[in-house]
């Protein structure tokens, strides 16, 4: 395995240890940060390890160049520098609480039937009195986390977004250059 998959590898646990922890602040918050600092240094560890490479830095400059332009990388490239130089990381929750409530209904119907003959017969279709069974509540939670750069996207999913785009890039890299 190439340091630069190794890295790619950490950034993985990181992101997965946010999704597993979503619930608990200072765990997120804490693992988005680590999360940050393995994303940011994949590509560091690339150009130290494949610089050697003809053709290496011609390849990454476009690549380089193509990152510097996604507003979504460059976010995570800001919000590291931050953490790392300035501050902690600070993402907004917003934590959705759902509740679904299971009743009972029942529902009598009558029923008239008249025959030819013309006489008149009435039923009451009113089913078995079921035993009285008390309301399930069931309530759930959904947190989600936010930059407040990008408040409409939630943080988990630029993350991911960003690892998708760092793996094609880290694939692409290890089948032009090698695995070492």
């Amino acid at each position: 395995m190439t340091a630069t998959k190794e890295k790619l590898s950490e950034a993985e646990y990181f992101l997965k240890r946010m999704i597993e922890n979503q619930t608990e602040r200072d765990a997120f918050k804490f693992n988005l940060s680590a999360f940050l600092a393995a994303f940011r240094s994949v590509t560091m560890i690339m150009q130290k390890e494949f610089s050697k490479y003809p053709g290496f830095a011609a390849w990454y400059k476009t690549h380089q160049d193509k990152m510097k332009a996604d507003d979504k990388m460059k976010l995570l490239n800001t919000k590291r520098t931050m953490t790392i130089h300035q501050q902690p990381v600070r993402p907004r929750a917003h934590i959705n609480e759902i509740v679904t409530e299971h009743i009972t209904l029942t529902e009598s119907v009558p029923i008239v039937v008249t025959p030819a003959d013309g006489t008149v017969e009435r039923y009451d279709s009113a089913p078995p009195e079921p035993p009285p069974t008390p309301a399930e509540t069931e309530t759930t939670a959904q947190w989600l986390w936010y930059f407040e750069e990008i408040p409409e996207i939630d943080i988990l999913t630029v993350c991911q977004e960003c690892m998708d785009k760092l793996k094609t890039i880290v694939s692409d890299c290890e089948r032009r250059f090698g695995t070492l």
